[in-house]
C-alpha cells in the first residue's frame, strides 16, 4: 500500500484480526494473545480522518500478568493520542511519542505489505534503555460496509 495513495485510509477500514507478542524485557516474560477490531471512518464532515476503533479482546481475568499487561497496553493506547507520523519508506511509516519527564518514548513502526496485511514493531524505551518489543500481525478479515 502506497501512504501517498488518496485511499490510503479507506484500504485501513474494515474488520481486523490481530496477533500480538508482547515481550518484557527485564523480566524475560513473553505474552501472546489476538484481538479483533472494526475500523470505521467517522461520518463528520470536520473529523474526516478521525477514526473509531472497536476492540474485542479475549481475556482472561485471573491471569495477573494477563492483567498487567493489559494496564501497560492501556497506558501505551494513551501515548498514541499525541504522537509524531514520520514516513521512511513508501510502505513503512514510523508513530513515536515522547514523555520528557519520564524519559519514556514509545516507537511502533507499522510495514504495510498490502490491504489485506501489515505488521508491526513496536518498542518502549525509558533513559534510552528498552523495557518491552511488541510484535503484531494484521490481518483484514472484511472490509468496511
Amino acid at each position: 500500500m502506497d501512504f501517498k495513495s488518496d485511499n490510503w485510509f479507506e484500504n485501513l477500514q474494515g474488520s481486523w484480526s490481530t496477533k500480538k507478542s508482547i515481550y518484557l524485557i527485564d523480566n524475560k516474560i513473553e505474552h501472546t494473545y489476538e484481538e479483533r477490531f472494526n475500523l470505521e471512518k467517522n461520518n463528520r464532515e470536520k473529523d474526516d480522518l478521525n477514526y473509531k476503533l472497536k476492540y474485542h479482546l479475549r481475556r482472561k481475568k485471573d491471569n495477573m500478568l494477563f492483567y498487567q499487561l493489559s494496564i501497560i497496553e492501556n497506558l501505551i493506547n494513551k501515548l498514541k493520542i499525541s504522537y509524531s507520523i514520520k514516513l521512511i519508506e513508501k510502505n513503512l511509516i514510523k508513530f513515536e511519542h515522547r514523555l520528557k519527564k519520564k524519559s519514556i518514548i514509545y516507537s511502533e513502526y507499522i510495514y504495510y505489505i498490502n490491504k489485506n496485511l501489515n505488521i508491526s514493531i513496536s518498542f518502549l524505551k525509558r533513559n534510552n534503555k528498552y523495557l518491552m518489543i511488541i510484535f503484531t500481525s494484521y490481518i483484514k478479515t472484511s472490509n468496511a460496509l
